[in-house]
């Protein structure tokens, strides 16, 4: 997992910084507050898997989710959406999302999914 690269982007700097915190000794890590910068992250890094929070500022999770669907560089990258919104899941999911975390999640659960992703990814 060292060679790949997870891009995290919610708003709370708590969360940014537990998720942060939980990858980096194991692949590299992206953090970013601002959805809106996220796009530009995904086309210059090409990170194997994003981490997003549907419930943002400026540009939500959802339609961060939809436009890259649209966009080659993130052809191959896996998205997973994470929310306290009671309705996160059918929002995330409808959007394209790979897989939903509802907040507060299991921090290993995430983990591990995500891992999982990224072998998976490499086995593609």
């Amino acid at each position: 997992m060292q060679d790949k690269t997870v891009l995290i982007c919610d708003d709370d700097p708590a969360i940014l910084d537990v998720l942060q915190r939980l990858f980096q000794p194991h692949c590299k890590v992206i953090a970013e507050p601002d959805s809106q910068q996220v796009i530009t992250w995904v086309e210059k890094h090409k990170p194997d898997v994003l981490l997003v929070d549907l419930w943002m500022p400026y540009l939500s999770g959802d339609q961060m989710i939809r436009l890259l669907k649209k966009n080659k560089a993130a052809a191959r990258m896996r998205i997973v959406a994470i929310s306290a919104n009671p309705n996160g899941e059918r929002v995330a999911l409808g959007a394209g999302a790979d897989h939903f975390f509802a907040k507060p999640f299991d921090v290993n659960e995430l983990f591990a999914s995500v891992k999982t992703m990224m072998e998976q990814k490499t086995n593609d």
